[in-house]
């Protein structure tokens, strides 16, 4: 008697295309880049609005480009998360690359915050003499604070993310599998 097993596997894998997946902005991730958008945005008017900034020109031209470079590249990322983007280069470490851009970000922020603070103490001390407005800086160095934090919680997950070995976005796939054995018994 002799018994004879075949098994064929067939498995059949699609990779789907990027979409717009608006279920990112409900995430933390999500929450805290729009934050980071409007707090950069935010910082960005009060500097720009303030008038007779040429007394303070470096130093709100340094705070300048720190909220458009940090808008730029932060709405840069939450489209490659939206549209799950990220997912297709999943050998790129984008925590760890995240990681650092959310800690640079936080310490220029922290930078930011003592800058403009400094500036409307000046402004303040001014004032007294010429009546020169300053709330524009103490405006950008209050909402740069709330700025710092945000990229400071951001760069806590990502470096947490990024320690556990984490990936950022999986790609949906639709995986269909099917097994075939047949047994044939001769006697």
């Amino acid at each position: 008697m002799s018994t004879q097993q075949a098994t064929v596997t067939t498995t059949t894998t699609t990779t789907t295309k990027p979409y717009f997946d608006p279920s990112y902005l409900r995430t933390i991730p999500g929450i805290l880049k729009i934050v980071q958008l409007v707090l950069c945005v935010v910082v960005f008017i009060c500097v720009v609005a303030q008038k007779y900034k040429y007394y303070e020109a470096s130093k709100a031209d340094f705070v300048e480009f720190v909220t458009i470079v940090g808008f730029i590249v932060t709405l840069v990322l939450l489209i490659l998360y939206l549209f799950h983007i990220v997912g297709y280069f999943y050998k790129i470490p984008w925590y760890l690359i995240e990681f650092i851009y959310c800690a640079i970000w936080a310490l220029f922020f922290l930078i930011s915050v003592i800058i403009m603070a400094i500036a409307a103490a000046n402004y303040s001390r001014y004032r007294r003499n010429y009546r020169l407005p300053y709330g524009g800086f103490a405006a950008a160095s209050f909402f740069s604070f709330f700025a710092m934090i945000a990229y400071g919680i951001d760069a806590f997950f990502k470096f947490r993310a990024w320690r556990n070995g984490e990936k950022p976005q999986i790609i949906a796939q639709q995986v269909s599998s099917r097994t075939t054995t047949a047994t044939t018994v001769n006697a």
